[in-house]
Protein backbone atom coordinates (compact mmCIF):
# COMPACT_ATOMS: atom_id res chain seq x y z
CA UNK A 1 0.00 0.00 0.00
CA UNK A 2 1.61 3.54 -1.02
CA UNK A 3 1.77 5.61 2.59
CA UNK A 4 -0.69 8.23 2.33
CA UNK A 5 0.42 11.95 2.40
CA UNK A 6 -0.53 14.13 5.20
CA UNK A 7 -1.63 17.73 3.25
CA UNK A 8 -1.41 20.49 5.99
CA UNK A 9 -4.34 22.87 5.21
CA UNK A 10 -3.82 26.13 3.80
CA UNK A 11 -6.48 28.78 5.89
CA UNK A 12 -5.51 31.95 3.90
CA UNK A 13 -7.54 31.13 0.87
CA UNK A 14 -10.78 29.18 3.01
CA UNK A 15 -13.61 30.82 2.82
CA UNK A 16 -15.65 32.46 6.01
CA UNK A 17 -18.52 30.65 7.38
CA UNK A 18 -21.19 32.69 8.78
CA UNK A 19 -22.23 31.30 12.63
CA UNK A 20 -25.87 31.06 12.96
CA UNK A 21 -26.86 33.11 15.71
CA UNK A 22 -29.73 34.25 18.28
CA UNK A 23 -29.98 37.80 19.11
CA UNK A 24 -32.53 38.38 22.51
CA UNK A 25 -33.42 41.38 24.08
CA UNK A 26 -34.18 42.12 27.91
CA UNK A 27 -34.41 44.99 29.50
CA UNK A 28 -30.89 45.01 31.16
CA UNK A 29 -28.92 43.90 27.70
CA UNK A 30 -29.28 42.26 23.91
CA UNK A 31 -27.62 38.57 23.98
CA UNK A 32 -25.70 36.72 20.83
CA UNK A 33 -25.90 33.40 20.65
CA UNK A 34 -23.49 32.08 18.16
CA UNK A 35 -22.88 28.63 17.22
CA UNK A 36 -19.14 27.58 16.83
CA UNK A 37 -18.52 23.94 16.70
CA UNK A 38 -15.39 22.55 17.80
CA UNK A 39 -13.35 25.78 18.09
CA UNK A 40 -11.58 26.12 21.51
CA UNK A 41 -11.65 29.79 23.07
CA UNK A 42 -7.80 30.81 22.13
CA UNK A 43 -9.02 30.50 18.35
CA UNK A 44 -12.05 32.87 18.97
CA UNK A 45 -11.75 36.54 18.80
CA UNK A 46 -14.17 39.25 19.37
CA UNK A 47 -13.42 42.55 18.65
CA UNK A 48 -15.56 46.21 18.69
CA UNK A 49 -13.91 49.01 16.32
CA UNK A 50 -16.03 52.14 16.89
CA UNK A 51 -19.31 50.98 16.53
CA UNK A 52 -18.87 47.43 15.23
CA UNK A 53 -18.52 43.94 16.92
CA UNK A 54 -17.32 41.22 14.85
CA UNK A 55 -16.65 37.49 15.65
CA UNK A 56 -13.63 35.95 13.84
CA UNK A 57 -12.39 31.96 14.72
CA UNK A 58 -10.55 29.35 13.02
CA UNK A 59 -11.28 25.86 13.45
CA UNK A 60 -7.88 24.42 13.29
CA UNK A 61 -7.10 20.73 12.42
CA UNK A 62 -6.64 18.98 15.54
CA UNK A 63 -2.75 18.01 16.05
CA UNK A 64 -1.74 14.64 17.13
CA UNK A 65 0.13 11.86 17.13
CA UNK A 66 -1.63 9.93 14.07
CA UNK A 67 -1.72 9.75 10.12
CA UNK A 68 -4.29 11.29 8.22
CA UNK A 69 -5.82 8.28 6.07
CA UNK A 70 -9.35 10.01 4.92
CA UNK A 71 -10.04 13.82 5.68
CA UNK A 72 -13.28 15.06 4.01
CA UNK A 73 -13.88 18.14 6.96
CA UNK A 74 -12.10 21.14 5.67
CA UNK A 75 -10.66 23.82 8.17
CA UNK A 76 -13.31 26.03 8.95
CA UNK A 77 -12.94 30.21 9.61
CA UNK A 78 -16.07 31.75 11.00
CA UNK A 79 -16.88 35.62 10.39
CA UNK A 80 -20.05 37.55 11.87
CA UNK A 81 -20.00 41.42 12.38
CA UNK A 82 -22.88 43.54 13.83
CA UNK A 83 -23.07 47.52 13.70
CA UNK A 84 -23.36 48.13 17.51
CA UNK A 85 -26.00 51.49 18.34
CA UNK A 86 -24.58 53.59 21.19
CA UNK A 87 -27.58 52.38 23.38
CA UNK A 88 -24.98 49.54 24.20
CA UNK A 89 -22.28 49.74 27.22
CA UNK A 90 -19.46 48.43 25.29
CA UNK A 91 -16.75 48.80 28.18
CA UNK A 92 -18.99 46.27 29.64
CA UNK A 93 -19.68 43.35 27.43
CA UNK A 94 -18.99 40.07 28.14
CA UNK A 95 -18.27 36.64 26.55
CA UNK A 96 -18.76 33.09 27.30
CA UNK A 97 -18.11 30.32 25.36
CA UNK A 98 -19.60 26.77 26.80
CA UNK A 99 -20.06 23.68 24.46
CA UNK A 100 -19.22 25.23 21.02
CA UNK A 101 -21.82 28.03 21.88
CA UNK A 102 -20.22 32.01 22.02
CA UNK A 103 -22.94 34.06 24.38
CA UNK A 104 -22.41 37.79 24.33
CA UNK A 105 -24.08 39.63 26.66
CA UNK A 106 -23.86 43.30 25.40
CA UNK A 107 -25.48 45.33 28.24
CA UNK A 108 -27.71 48.32 27.50
CA UNK A 109 -26.66 51.82 28.48
CA UNK A 110 -28.47 53.58 31.49
CA UNK A 111 -29.74 56.05 29.16
CA UNK A 112 -31.20 53.24 26.97
CA UNK A 113 -32.98 51.16 29.38
CA UNK A 114 -36.40 51.40 29.99
CA UNK A 115 -38.20 54.08 32.34
CA UNK A 116 -40.98 54.48 34.64
CA UNK A 117 -42.82 58.20 33.87
CA UNK A 118 -44.19 59.66 37.14
CA UNK A 119 -47.24 61.31 36.43
CA UNK A 120 -48.07 64.36 38.81
CA UNK A 121 -51.31 65.57 40.35
CA UNK A 122 -52.04 69.47 40.37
Amino acid sequence: MKALAKKEPRTEHLPYFTPAVDIRDTEESVVVIAEIPGVPRDQIQVQIDKSLLTITASAAEDAGAYRTLVSERLPRRFKRTFRLNDAIDQENINAELNYGVLRLTLPKSERAKPKRIEIKTS
